[in-house]
């Protein structure tokens, strides 16, 4: 037994040491393990911080515990880039809210309050301050949040910088907005069409698109009445037919027109633009040109009211004068009613001695009724000091005649008790106004102050106590007013007493309201019962402007009432705990896993790893499904992942990476993917790095990708925007530019013009040549405005920004002075800008260029003129020609009647022949003149050069000539300055002697009395003829008409002297076909003197110009040409005229037979363009030829012409212009003229 029992003692330790040994081997294979998964850990949370790191934007995890308090868990380096701070700095709770832009802090906070009260995803943009520059970033933050089981919120996601994009975006609505105000804040009419075309493209309809306000007021239609519909379901089909005719070409050609109308539903013109900004589209812009007579009466009936208000303000400020009296003297005696009605009344002369004092005066000093009187009040009554102050003070006041009205003081009873009495006084005045001392009442307020003595004890002993106390506090009235803070309150917010003191209410706090204990607070006030909460106090959020600095703490509150005697609630006191260092603490960290993950989902971006060894891809499960990969896979060839890449980007893609492999060159990259069984293109940006071993081999790349392809989109789409506006922009400015407007703005604070670009055009001017897009009044007016419409423009300004009419809207035309030099017309439309109070601050208008229009109202004021004299002279001419054809007429009709008469005698008869004789002179000189001149204007007058002896000629003339000038009692003389070789000239004798006996006719004709000279003097080359009279001589106004044709000096006298009227008009055209020229000097009622010059030798210098003459018409003989006319008559006329001086004519009845006809001739030379023609005129036949042929010369042609017409031929493509009737003379140089110009210009 013994020994058995000692084997079994000895075995023991051996199986307790197998037992120690399998436990320790146990322990050590679990340590192994936990390493190795620590180790595992280790390198996936290294996976995750490269995965992070190479992340577009930043990675982050956020969280808020149960209790509303915010941590920053996690941030990726990433967000170092973005901010330029350190994440130390980032993950400050408050750093981070300090950062936010004040104005979008609020938004901040809800969004998160917002996203962790319903759980929903977090998606916010922000503005942060970045180290960068210090200037605010946009941040775009995404994240759908999470509950842990302890109620903690956590939120993993991606902040993006999405700067950039937000200010594209913002400009393009800067844009867009300026563009509308631009096109709302015009004063003309706007509105933008689609045309709507049938199938063979032709416009059968349009659909308004937009209109502005001016549009509306202008047709005085709603815009929702128009906008969106077409026009026939508006517009009769006639009106609509015309406006297509109008506007079609210019939507489908993109021609500019100007058009004119007026309004039966507003009797008003409307002139306007139309053009297109678009093919298939017009817009038109529009102004009212309705003369102003009814802007002129409003005015006048405006100012007659305002004078009618004038005389009626008058009459009541006379009144209210009257009422002012009669209240002062009113409140005279109610006042002095008052200052007496008290216990005390008192009465002292001048020296302060009591003269009255009333009973209970008496009894409340404790005297003897009249035992004061006579003695000094401030000696007897009051103690010594205040007696010796107060009665200096009445003496000095009533020296100095100022009244002391109210003060309290001390008074001493007959016993000597002190008691305090509040005073009213007034002084006494004799009939002249002398003070003779003063009346006062007092009331006894002694034991009033009393009391109020020991409340400010009270006072003082309560403020020290709060004043002191550590713990911020504060006390509000029964409305919740802030009536008492203590200087804690002060110190831990960083606010001052007048900041809250009056102006914070404890019951209008927004915290309150937003969090829910706004109930609780109430609880104090309504059932007087102590409340206790914890609360996050924000000041921008208190709805208290005074306390938007303020600093924003998690707090404490503890909150209790004041009640008096009765119960009643006279106060409610708070004070609070600042706790923020405690509920940040509170907040708990969240895993990275979780927070990569979420970052990942949040912003649609993969992580992605390559094995260099293997050559497989690992992706993640937000990679996978931008490929449309298996999610359920964890390795893919690089064959499956390179398929997934469009062909055109493989190499480049396949490239980047070998190049980060073997050079280590930076991976980022975009390219175009289609994901696994999908058709639809995906772009993707990624960036990688390269992973080494220990040995700085290659071991794999790491990276991560993200699908920017709405991105892209939303980038071209911006972009196009953009480009829109601007191009809507341009469009404004080309607008304005061919309406000719320009706009300005004027402030009145500060008296300073603002003017746009196409405002100083207007002036043939820049801003930058003007000094400066500002400028005051004054020098606005110097520079552009007229000299004499300057005070206009003044008066205008002032009317404008002193006008109390609440629709102030004003047009006024004036002229303006050129930068470039000469002088114009502008309308301004301008209206004002009124602030909340109703003042004027600005006044904006827009100027437009009417030059054209004024000059082209002159040019009608002129034609009209020159119609009504053409109109005039021609009725003086047919009367003066009736008169001189029926007159000779008469007399031969009437005695060679009388010569049939039987007896008459030899003398008679020869008397009656002789009539008959002279009567047919005369109409036979009549009818040559009319013929002569006729001869003259179709160019079918012939020189004939001779040798003249020009004394002899005078003197046949003085000789043929004398006898009636003896006739009429005048003297003929002759005064001839040339030697015999001068006499002797080459000329045409005939027209010589035309001249010389028209002249003579005249002078003997319009001379009464006195003398006659005729005579000539060699100038140079040219003989100098004159004929001087003493008659009746040519009024200024009249000398240049004298001879234009069928006109003399006077048309109402043209019956009092014989002769056609065209004897002057024939001398000007053989003098100038001679190569002189021919003028008057006249002084009325005392006589004339006519001058022409003539060559010496014409032939000679006659010759000369006809080689070069003959010179030219070589050059061009050959011409083919081209005459568009309608009328029948004209176009023989030409024909003839041209005959014999072209190749070849063409001839077009039409516009569109001419454009026809130039098309298929392209060697036309010269085509004669009637404006006046059917079917199209000939100013739009112009254009179309000039745009297939631009070197053809045209030249316009018609019966009656404006000033303006001829630069209304010029802008469409003119080369020249001509006046019906047509001379040959002219139209040949004419033609030669542009031909030599054409030619001239392409041999350069």
């Amino acid at each position: 037994m013994k020994s058995e029992s000692s084997h079994r003692k000895k075995d023991l330790p051996e199986e307790r040491k197998s037992g120690n040994e399998e436990l320790v081997a146990e322990l050590l294979k679990q340590k192994q393990k936990l390493e190795n998964e620590i180790q595992q850990k280790n390198k996936k949370l290294q996976q995750l911080e490269t995965i992070s790191n190479l992340m577009p934007g930043a990675s982050f995890q956020f969280s808020a515990d149960k209790e509303g308090n915010f941590h920053m868990d996690y941030l990726s380096k990433g967000a170092e880039k973005i901010f330029n701070k350190p994440i130390s700095e980032l993950q400050d709770p408050n750093k981070m809210m300090g950062g936010l832009h004040p104005n979008d802090q609020n938004e901040f906070l809800l969004s998160i309050k917002e996203s962790m009260d319903e759980m929903s995803l977090w998606d916010h943009k922000y503005r942060v301050k970045s180290n960068r520059d210090n200037s605010y970033i946009w941040i775009h933050g995404k994240s759908q949040p999470e509950k842990t089981a302890d109620g903690t919120v956590i939120w993993n996601g991606l902040l993006m910088d999405v700067t950039h994009q937000k200010n594209t975006e913002e400009e393009v609505s800067r844009q867009k907005d300026e563009f509308e105000i631009l096109i709302n804040k015009m004063i003309d009419g706007y509105a933008k069409h689609k045309i709507i075309c049938d199938k063979k493209g032709n416009a059968i309809d349009y659909e308004t698109l937009e209109v502005n306000a001016a549009y509306e007021n202008l047709l005085n239609i709603k815009k929702e009445e128009v906008v969106g519909r077409k026009a026939s379901e508006i517009l009769p089909a006639e009106e609509l037919k015309r406006w297509l005719e109008n506007f079609g070409p210019v939507a489908l050609k993109g021609e500019t027109t100007k058009y004119v109308i007026y309004s039966e539903n507003n009797k008003r013109y409307f002139e306007g633009t139309a053009f297109s900004q678009k093919k298939g589209q017009f817009t038109v812009t529009f102004s009212d040109i309705t003369q102003h007579k009814k802007t002129l009466e409003e005015i006048t009936s405006v100012n007659e009211h305002l004078k009618a208000r004038e005389h009626q303000l008058e009459d009541s400020n006379q009144r209210l004068a009257v009422n002012d009296a009669e209240l002062r003297r009113s409140k005279e005696m109610a006042e002095s009613y008052l200052n007496i009605a008290a216990e005390i009344i008192l009465r002292l002369n001048r020296k302060g001695e009591v003269i009255l004092l009333n009973d209970s005066g008496y009894k409340l000093l404790g005297y003897e009724k009249g035992e004061l009187e006579g003695k000094n009040w401030f000696n007897t009554c009051l103690p010594i000091e205040t007696g010796r102050e107060l009665g200096n003070r009445f003496y000095d006041r009533i020296e100095r005649k100022e009244e002391f009205l109210n003060f309290d003081s001390e008074i001493v009873t007959k016993t000597g008790e002190y008691k305090t009495l509040l005073w009213h006084n007034t002084f006494l005045k004799d009939e002249k106004g002398n003070i003779i001392g003063t009346l006062s009442s007092g009331e006894d307020i002694t034991e009033w102050k009393k009391a109020e003595n020991e409340i400010q004890k009270h006072n003082i002993f309560l403020n020290a106590i709060i004043d002191n106390s550590l713990i911020p506090n504060f006390i509000t009235g029964v409305d919740g007013t802030l009536v008492r803070a203590n200087n804690a309150l002060f110190k831990h917010l960083k606010i001052n007493n007048e900041d809250v003191v009056g102006k914070y209410n404890l019951l209008k706090d927004k915290n309150l309201v937003e969090q829910n204990l706004m109930p609780k607070v109430r609880t104090v006030f309504q059932k007087k019962k102590s409340v206790r909460f914890i609360m996050k106090w924000f000041g921008y959020r208190s709805g208290f402007s005074t306390l938007s600095e303020a600093n924003n703490p998690w707090i404490d509150v503890t909150m209790f009432p004041i009640l008096n005697e009765n119960g009643n609630l006279t106060n409610v006191v708070c004070q609070w705990i600042d706790i923020t260092i405690q509920k940040e603490a509170e907040i708990a960290l969240l895993t990275n896993e979780s927070r990569y993950r979420k970052a990942q989902e949040a912003g649609h971006i993969g992580s992605w790893e390559y094995n260099i060894q293997d050559g497989t891809f690992w992706g993640s499960d937000e990679g996978k499904r931008i490929y449309n990969l298996d999610l359920t896979k964890e390795a893919f060839s690089g064959e499956e992942v390179m398929d997934l890449v469009v062909e055109e980007d493989k190499d480049r893609v396949n490239q980047a990476l070998i190049d980060l492999i073997n050079e280590n060159k930076p991976y980022d990259i975009e390219f175009t993917v289609i994901p696994q069984n999908t058709t639809e293109r995906r772009i993707i940006h990624s960036t990688a790095e390269l992973l080494r071993d220990k040995k700085n081999n290659p071991l794999k790349v790491t990276g991560v990708l993200k699908d920017v392809t709405l991105q892209k989109q939303t980038e071209k789409e911006l972009i196009k925007a953009k480009e829109n506006a601007e191009e809507n922009e341009k469009n404004l400015k080309n607008s304005q530019e061919i309406a000719k407007l320009g706009g300005w703005e004027f402030n009145i604070q500060t008296g300073m013009f603002t003017f746009t670009d196409n405002f100083y055009k207007i002036f043939h001017t820049t801003a930058e040549e003007s000094g400066g897009y500002e400028m005051t009044v004054q020098e606005y007016a110097e520079k552009f405005v007229y000299p004499d419409d300057i005070s206009v423009v003044l008066d205008e300004i002032e009317k404008a920004i002193t006008s109390e009419e609440p629709g102030f809207n004003r047009y006024v035309e004036h002229r303006i002075l050129y930068s470039d030099g000469g002088s114009g017309y502008i309308g301004v439309r301008f209206f004002v800008e009124r602030n909340a109070l109703g003042e004027i601050v600005k006044v904006y208008g827009v100027n437009q260029d009417i030059t054209e229009k004024k000059n082209a109202e002159i040019e009608l004021i002129n034609a009209k003129k020159t119609a009504e004299d053409a109109d005039k002279l021609k009725s003086a001419f047919l009367a003066n020609m009736s008169h001189e054809i029926r007159t000779p007429m008469n007399g031969i009709l009437g005695f060679t009647s009388l010569l049939k008469e039987p007896g008459l005698t030899g003398e008679e008869q020869k008397k009656y022949i002789e009539i008959i004789q002279k009567s047919g002179e005369r109409l036979l000189n009549t009818v040559n003149d009319i013929v002569e001149i006729s001869k003259i204007e179709t160019g079918n007058v012939k020189v004939t050069l001779k040798v003249v002896n020009i004394t002899r000629h005078i003197l046949t003339l003085y000789e043929f000539f004398s006898l009636e000038a003896k006739r009429k009692g005048l003297k003929l003389l002759i005064e001839n300055k040339l030697s015999s070789d001068e006499s002797l000239i080459k000329t045409d004798k005939s027209k010589i002697s035309s001249i010389l006996s028209n002249l003579l006719k005249n002078a003997i004709k319009f001379t009464k009395s006195g003398t006659i000279k005729i005579g000539c003097v060699k100038r140079a080359n040219m003989i100098e003829f004159f004929v001087r009279d003493t008659g009746i001589g040519i009024p200024e106004n009249r000398r240049e008409a004298i001879f234009n044709r069928f006109e003399q000096a006077d048309i109402g006298d043209s019956r009092v002297f014989e002769g056609s009227g065209l004897g002057l008009s024939i001398a000007k055209s053989y003098t100038e076909m001679l190569g002189g020229k021919i003028w008057v000097e006249s002084e009325e009622n005392k006589g004339s003197t006519f001058y022409f010059t003539v060559y010496h030798n014409a032939e000679a210098q006659l010759k000369k110009e006809g080689e070069k003459k003959s010179s030219e018409e070589e050059k061009y003989e050959k011409l083919k040409v081209l005459v568009a006319e309608d009328d029948e008559v004209s176009l023989i006329h030409l024909d003839i005229i041209l005959k014999n001086e072209v190749r070849e004519i063409l001839f077009a009845k039409t516009g569109i037979d001419a454009i026809d006809i130039a098309k298929k001739n392209p060697d036309i030379d010269v085509i004669l363009m009637d404006i006046k023609m059917p079917k199209m005129n000939g100013l739009d036949a112009t254009k179309k030829i000039r745009e297939f042929n631009r070197d053809v010369v045209i030249i316009a042609q018609t019966a009656f012409a404006l000033e303006g017409d001829k630069q209304k031929a010029i802008d469409v493509g003119c080369d020249d212009y001509i006046s019906k009737p047509i001379i040959k003379k002219e139209i040949i140089s004419t033609i030669q003229k542009n031909m030599k110009r054409k030619k001239g210009s392409s041999r350069k």
